[in-house]
C-alpha cells in the first residue's frame, strides 16, 4: 500500500507541487484521515519527502525534503501489518503429546517466536467416532507474559499465573487449532505448562497434559556498529529481515521530549550506536545500529515519539533477538515511567495493539474516546 500511495502522489506531483489529499484518497478508496496518517509515517521514516498542510488538506513539496539529507536517513521501516505473517517462523522448540481414548484424541503443541512475541500453536485432534465436549485449556506461565490475541478468537479467563480457555466441542474426525500470541513482559527463560481437559462420550473427564516448554528471552551482548545511511533501506528491506514494534500510549503527564530522552538512553544502554536523530515539535525519532558479539546478527533499532505514542521498532534476521530486545526496552521504559510518578501504576501504561487484529493503532486517544484501527476498522477503547 505504501508503494501505491507513493506512486500516486508522485504522479500528481509531476503536474503540480500541491497534491489534493481528498482527491488521492478517493482514487485509493480510503478515508482522507487514514491517508494523512500513512503519509505522515512515510515522511517521518523517509519513504517520501514533503510536508502536509492539514488545513488545506494538501501534500506539498514532493522531491524537496524538509530535513537536511545529512540528518535524515533513507527509508527505515515499512508500515506494521495488521496480522502476523504465517509460515515464516522457525519454531525454536516443538513438542507433541498424544494420549487418551486409545490414542484417538491427540494434542500437538508448537512454541516459537514471531516478531517481538511468543506464539503457542495448540491443536486438538479428534480421531474418534464421538464428539468431545466441555473442552478446557489451562496454561501456567513461570514468567510475566500476556495473551493479547488468539486466532480464532476464544474466550479465556486470566488468573495470577496463567489462563483458562474454553474451546467449542470438537466433532468426530475433526480438529481444532488455536494460535495464542503472547506479549512477554519479563526477560530470561520462561516456561509454559498446563493441561487440556475434556469430557468423552462416556461422560468421563480426560486430561491431556502439556509438558513444560521453554522460551528464552535473554538479551545478547551488543557491539555498536556504524552503517551508512544510504544502506539502511537495503538492510531493512532484505527478504530475510523480520520486523516488529512495541507501542505504548504517551502518559498525559509525561513531556514528549522527556519520553524521547528515555528512549535514547534505554537503547544506548544496550550498547547500540546512535546513527542520527531528529527532535522537532511534531516528530522525535532516532536510529540505532548494532551487532551481536557472539553470533554476528545485525540489528536496526528505531525509537520515536509520535501521535502521542512511545514506540520501539527493531529489525533483524533473528526473531528471538527481537523478542528479547523489545521486551527489554519495554520493561526499562515502564520502570522509568513508574519512577517518574507520572502514572500511579503499570496498568496506566497502555499497549497500542488493536484488540481484534493485533495491528498498531494510529494514535493514543483521550480517556473515554475510541480509536479506530486502520486495518480492520474495529473501534478500540484504550482507557
Amino acid at each position: 500500500m505504501d508503494m501505491l500511495i507513493k506512486s500516486t502522489i508522485l504522479k500528481f506531483a509531476s503536474a503540480s507541487p500541491h497534491v489534493s489529499i481528498d482527491h488521492v484518497a478517493t482514487l485509493l478508496e480510503m478515508k482522507p484521515e487514514i491517508l494523512i496518517f500513512k503519509l505522515e509515517r512515510m515522511i517521518f521514516t523517509g519513504h517520501i519527502q514533503g510536508k502536509i498542510d492539514k488545513k488545506e488538506r494538501i501534500f506539498i513539496g514532493v522531491g524537496a525534503s524538509q530535513v537536511p539529507s545529512s540528518q535524515a536517513p533513507s527509508p527505515v521501516l515499512s508500515e506494521p501489518t495488521s496480522q502476523y505473517s504465517e509460515g515464516q517462523t522457525e519454531f525454536v522448540k516443538a513438542k507433541t503429546s498424544e494420549t487418551s481414548q486409545e490414542d484417538f484424541i491427540k494434542l500437538n503443541l508448537h512454541l516459537g517466536y514471531l516478531g517481538s512475541h511468543v506464539r503457542l500453536v495448540l491443536k486438538i485432534i479428534n480421531k474418534s467416532d464421538f464428539m468431545i465436549n466441555e473442552v478446557e485449556v489451562k496454561l501456567e506461565f513461570t514468567k510475566k507474559i500476556e495473551v493479547f490475541r488468539t486466532t480464532p478468537k476464544i474466550e479465556f479467563i486470566k488468573h495470577e499465573s496463567g489462563i483458562v480457555a474454553r474451546i467449542p466441542a470438537i466433532p468426530s474426525k475433526q480438529n481444532f487449532e488455536v494460535k495464542l500470541y503472547l506479549n512477554p513482559e519479563e526477560l530470561g527463560i520462561g516456561r509454559i505448562s498446563g493441561q487440556v481437559k475434556y469430557v468423552n462420550y462416556k461422560d468421563y473427564v480426560r486430561l491431556l497434559m502439556i509438558e513444560e516448554m521453554e522460551y528464552n528471552l535473554t538479551v545478547p551482548k551488543i557491539l555498536p556498529k556504524e552503517i551508512p545511511q544510504d544502506q539502511i533501506e537495503t538492510f531493512n528491506t532484505a527478504s530475510n529481515i523480520k520486523k516488529d514494534i512495541r507501542s505504548y500510549g504517551l502518559p498525559d503527564k509525561l513531556n514528549p521530549l522527556t519520553a524521547f530522552n528515555h528512549i535514547i538512553q534505554i537503547i544506548r544502554s544496550k550498547n547500540f550506536m546512535l546513527l542520527t536523530k531528529i527532535a522537532e515539535e511534531n516528530r522525535k525519532i532516532a536510529w540505532f545500529f548494532g551487532i551481536t558479539e557472539d553470533s554476528g546478527y545485525e540489528i536496526l533499532v528505531v525509537g520515536q515519539v509520535l501521535h502521542s505514542k512511545i514506540e520501539f521498532y527493531a529489525s533483524s534476521t533473528n526473531e528471538q533477538i527481537l523478542s528479547a530486545l523489545l521486551t527489554s526496552f519495554s520493561t526499562d521504559l515502564k520502570r522509568r515511567i513508574l519512577i517518574s510518578s507520572v502514572v500511579r501504576s503499570e496498568k496506566e501504561i497502555y499497549d497500542m495493539f488493536c484488540a481484534e487484529c493485533g495491528g498498531i493503532l494510529p494514535y493514543f486517544p483521550k480517556t473515554g474516546e475510541f480509536v479506530e484501527c486502520i486495518y480492520c476498522n474495529t473501534k478500540n477503547l484504550i482507557r
